[in-house]
């Protein structure tokens, strides 16, 4: 019985000796232009004689400044090569072996460190391994692998960008609109909103909410009123700074409304006798100036317009009148403009 114990606990020990190999980078954390060490990790239950992997990553987000260090787990004849594959692509070969092949112990931790220097473009940055070769002490190639690839991620806020106006568009006069300016963070770090200059006063922009402090992958929605008090262009600005590293100059929207008013043109009514003639009014009654008109009149078939009576009335300005007639569709179409775009002299009473 004591022999078969001991034959267990010894094919017990032999699957844990020769369990499987877990090797990879380890993911990292760094801010934006910094100088980082990216370390490669061995946990392995059985002696590695050597290794060979080949890694890349998207190179917009760190750069290899060709600088490697081993850890305390190799010893003085263990040989680190680390070499570019092409010159077109991002892709690196790395060797670790020993001249008189003494072999990497059992253990766990980091074997290889990289330097390494951060750009100052946020994200996410996975690094791809790929043809891992491990040997054994009798060079037997090592099957059982585990590969971490590992992730390193720049720290960093990224706002996105929106249109450098606001256009309210018309409002007519005496109505109160509202509107959003949505300032998102799409980055890896807080996104420090900060106001400038708040030069508005017809449109409303709470300002004490400034500094905003946007998380990553959030955004903050800021309500921007505007009240149509009196007719007229409006347009005022705020300026503000942001934190993302890419952007250094200040943002400045501009807000912008056309406000407009009730503006009544009235054809007035006539009575007449059969066989006889009269006169028919175009009156306007604006609160705001106005430079030009068109207009069509449907002139039933029991009627004839005389268009040479049309003319304006109470001007003195340099508009001009003209009309013509559909005979097919009787519509009298009268225009009137000016070329110097000067306004009627009246806004109220009859103009034609």
């Amino acid at each position: 019985m004591k022999y078969i114990q001991s034959l267990l606990l010894f094919l017990s020990l032999t699957i844990v000796s020769y369990g499987q190999v877990n090797l990879g980078f380890t993911s990292k954390e760094i801010g934006v232009t910094t100088t980082f060490d990216l370390e490669f990790s061995l946990n392995n239950q059985q002696e590695v004689r050597a290794l060979q992997i080949d890694f890349s990553w998207n190179p917009e987000g760190f750069d290899y400044l060709n600088e490697v260090t081993a850890s305390d787990r190799l010893g003085a004849s263990h040989s680190i090569t680390i070499s570019k594959l092409s010159t077109q692509s991002n892709q690196y070969r790395m060797v670790v072996f020993s001249a008189d092949n003494t072999p990497i112990e059992v253990g766990e931790g980091p074997i290889v460190s990289l330097r390494m220097q951060s750009s100052n473009a946020q994200g996410n940055y996975p690094i791809s391994i790929t043809n891992v070769v491990l040997s054994d002490n009798d060079s037997q190639n090592i099957s059982a692998l585990e590969i971490n690839e590992g992730v390193v991620t720049v720290l960093a806020p990224a706002f996105r960008e929106f249109s450098s106006e606001l256009n309210f568009g018309g409002v007519y006069k005496g109505t109160y609109v509202e509107q959003e300016l949505v300032f998102e963070n799409y980055g890896t770090a807080v996104l420090t909103v900060t106001l400038i200059d708040d030069a508005t006063d017809l449109f409303q922009v709470d300002s004490s909410v400034f500094p905003l402090q946007i998380d990553p992958n959030s955004s903050y929605r800021l309500k921007v009123g505007f009240q149509g008090n009196a007719s007229g262009t409006f347009e005022e600005k705020l300026q503000f700074s942001v934190d993302d590293p890419l952007i250094d100059a200040p943002i400045t929207i501009t807000f912008k409304s056309q406000v407009y008013s009730d503006n009544i043109a009235t054809l007035v009514p006539v009575e007449m006798e059969s066989n006889s003639s009269a006169l028919m009014y175009f009156n306007i009654n604006t609160e705001e100036a106005i430079t030009s008109l068109q207009f069509d009149v449907y002139i039933p078939e029991e009627f004839t317009v005389v268009t040479s009576s049309i003319q304006l009335l109470n001007s003195t300005t340099d508009h001009l009148v003209s009309s013509s007639f559909n005979t097919d569709t009787r519509n009298l179409r009268i225009l009137s403009y000016s070329a110097t775009n000067s306004s009627y002299a009246i806004q109220e009473g009859s103009l034609l």
